[in-house]
């Protein structure tokens, strides 16, 4: 699990999102991670999005991006 915290000048992009690779190995990771976080704290949403992150696609072990 890799967790970042970005910034940007619009505030209207708020909130969090959760990345993974492989539908295989990774999605069903990140969408629990996902849903304990959303009862868990309060900020938008932006979903589970696969995507080809480096950080992600050079692992064995199931990963996410947060």
């Amino acid at each position: 699990m890799s967790v970042h915290y970005n910034t940007f000048t619009d505030p209207s992009v708020s909130g969090f999102s959760t990345y993974y690779f492989s539908k295989e190995k990774d999605h069903q990771l990140a969408q629990s991670i996902n849903r304990s976080l959303t009862s868990a704290i309060e900020l938008r949403d932006r979903g589970v999005m696969e995507n080809n992150y480096f950080v992600l696609n050079d692992n064995d072990a199931p990963s996410i991006l947060l």
